[in-house]
């Protein structure tokens, strides 16, 4: 994404996470959740698919942790 001819949106960011969290890659999950709040740190739907996608995993804690800054945000 970085290397494309134009700067990439919260929907653009948001896809990527769905991509991760179908197939299980929650690595680029995680970058994908960065860009995307930096984009725009209120929009829950970047918090709850990184929740979700960590609760796929079997990382309950850090989904947890995820939705705890939906809380504060």
């Amino acid at each position: 994404m970085n290397k494309t001819p134009f700067q990439p949106t919260m929907v653009m960011w948001l896809n990527v996470m769905t991509a991760c969290r179908k197939w299980g890659d929650v690595h680029l999950g995680r970058q994908a959740f960065e860009q995307a709040i930096r984009l725009d740190s209120t929009e829950s739907a970047a918090y709850v698919c990184m929740a979700n996608i960590y609760a796929d995993a079997g990382m309950y804690e850090n989904a947890k942790e995820i939705e705890g800054m939906i809380m504060t945000e």
